[in-house]
């Protein structure tokens, strides 16, 4: 198991190099490329076997004694492997008009066997963690960028470029059809379920009946369904980002927009928020009014009328109820960086020892807009409580990104 074999290899063909009259002022350079490589993933130190952990400060007992040593709360796993990741892919290189319009497609398709996962594991059993290799993951998608100068004077120049990618993944292979792993608690979690794409959401949901209707009991509450299910997919359908810039004489402008399409996340920031009362969409509710929630009464069959406190809907079921109710679609647009810059005129720097002097007002987050979540909360779905890792999808009261400006000074002599 300390080992991996990960062979690969690439190919292309450039036509315009190969054919004679190919190349124009239209069409300036084509290049067709093919390649398939594999890489192996390996986990960190100290998975494969326990060991102690020294440490002259880890306990002092009543007498005085010094415990130096502690085992490991993670579970050592003498069978794990390394995982192996196989991945082919075609694509197309373009320059035209002159080099004035460049783009690049591709498409791939990858797959990742033997995925190493961190699991949880009972208390009760001495440990917390143990790292397994679980089943196989496809991924498949395409990626298109461009970059193009649509104006190009004598003091002015427009210049764009995006990127667009799309990514499907498909878990195999899990034995016992499903493996749940990340998380804060034991709900809910992220998931690696047969069929579905690596890292749905899995939590706690309402009960519904055969035609999808939420089931209310005789106490106006929602009923929670017996089982845990899939409430979310935090990975996104699409995403594309977009850089515009403009030069007039000396003066720049610079943007780079982003926007996501899709995805969901677990956000107790929006039902903590809601559920307090402390949005500006709750000034104007009367406590004392009753709420009716939507569904069917589970004993009769008919739609919901029983009434239950403001309090008790805002506070106990959307703000600190089930999972499911902490859904939100992560649709979003952001306008991630913009500057503004000026470059000193090569005449007031003559009697300076700087060759060039370049003045740049940047700032970065400056307008994030969710479409799928409440507008008062003024929401980031930018989020990830759990840090870097394959846990995906969850924030735990997390502060979102902060709008940052700064002032760049460039000299060069």
């Amino acid at each position: 198991n300390r080992s991996q074999f990960s062979p690969g290899g690439s190919v292309s063909f450039i036509p315009t190099s190969a054919f004679d009259g190919f190349r124009s002022d239209a069409v300036n350079y084509v290049k067709l490329r093919a390649s398939y490589g594999t890489a192996p993933g390996f986990p960190a130190p100290y998975r494969t076997r326990n060991v102690l952990a020294l440490n002259p400060q880890a306990f002092v007992t009543a007498n005085g004694n010094v415990i130096s040593t502690s085992v490991s709360n993670t579970l050592a796993n003498p069978d794990l492997k390394p995982e192996l990741s196989k991945e082919y892919e075609v694509g197309i290189e373009a320059r035209l008009l002159n080099n004035r319009l460049n783009f690049e497609a591709t498409y791939y398709n990858r797959e990742t066997e033997d995925q190493i996962f961190t699991r949880s594991l009972p208390p009760e059993s001495g440990f917390l963690f143990t790292t397994e290799n679980v089943g196989n993951v496809k991924n498949e998608g395409i990626e298109i960028s461009f970059n193009a100068t649509p104006v190009e004077l004598e003091n002015f120049d427009w210049r764009i470029g995006g990127q667009f990618t799309k990514n499907e993944s498909t878990v195999e292979g899990i034995v016992g059809d499903q493996f749940l792993y990340g998380g804060l608690f034991s709900t809910p979690q992220n998931a690696a379920i047969n069929g579905e794409p690596l890292g749905v959401i899995f939590g706690s949901r309402v009960a519904r009946d055969e035609n999808g209707n939420m089931l209310v009991d005789e106490n106006g509450f929602w009923i929670q369904d017996s089982e845990d299910g899939i409430i979310g997919d935090p990975n996104p359908d699409w995403f594309a980002t977009l850089n515009t810039g403009f030069t007039y004489k000396n003066w720049n402008l610079s943007m780079q927009w982003e926007y996501q399409q899709g995805g969901d996340i677990y956000a107790t920031t929006i039902g903590a928020l809601i559920g307090r009362g402390v949005v500006k969409s709750s000034e104007n509710q009367d406590p004392t009014q009753s709420v009716i929630l939507p569904g069917v009464r589970e004993a009769t069959g008919e739609p919901n009328d029983i009434q239950i406190t403001m309090t008790e809907a805002y506070f106990d079921i959307i703000g600190f109820g089930l999972d499911e109710q902490l859904i939100y679609d992560a649709t979003h647009l952001r306008l991630r960086e913009a500057s503004l810059g000026f470059n000193m005129p090569k005449r007031l720097l003559e009697n300076t020892p700087f060759g060039t002097l370049n003045l740049s007002l940047v700032g970065q987050n400056l307008f994030v807009k969710a479409f799928n979540t409440p507008d008062d909360v003024n929401y980031d779905p930018e989020l990830n409580s759990l840090g870097v890792g394959n846990s995906q999808g969850f924030d735990y009261l997390t502060s979102w990104n902060s709008r940052r400006y700064g002032l760049s000074v460039k000299l060069t002599f």
